[in-house]
């Protein structure tokens, strides 16, 4: 397999990974706005409480919002500006340091 091929079929398993994650934190969204719309509910007591249960669903939907964004984000954009928008990484690796061959621990 080429490299080429690897990227396409990551960035395809990135897209469909964050494409699904948005897509359920607007479902998860519209279902909160749904549950706070619901006409049948009826008197003050029923009102409190469906405000409380519609904010499970908000949450979860703003959560999968905030996972789908950057995988969308990932796929679409070539990697040097993604790589970029991240930064560079702080830790270093053991190929970084000189290995004298003796163990950790």
């Amino acid at each position: 397999m080429t490299k080429l091929t690897r990227e396409i079929i990551g960035r395809s398993a990135i897209g469909v990974l964050g494409v699904a994650l948005l897509y359920g934190g607007f479902v998860c969204l519209r279902t909160g706005w749904e549950i706070d719309r619901d006409p049948g509910a009826g008197g003050t007591h029923r009102r409190s409480i469906r405000r409380q249960t519609s904010g499970l669903p908000y949450a979860a939907g703003v959560v999968l919002l905030v996972f789908g964004v950057p995988l969308t984000v990932a796929a679409v954009v070539p990697t040097h500006v993604f790589e970029r928008f991240i930064g560079p990484p702080n830790q270093t690796t053991l190929h970084d340091n000189d290995y004298d061959g003796r163990r950790w621990y």
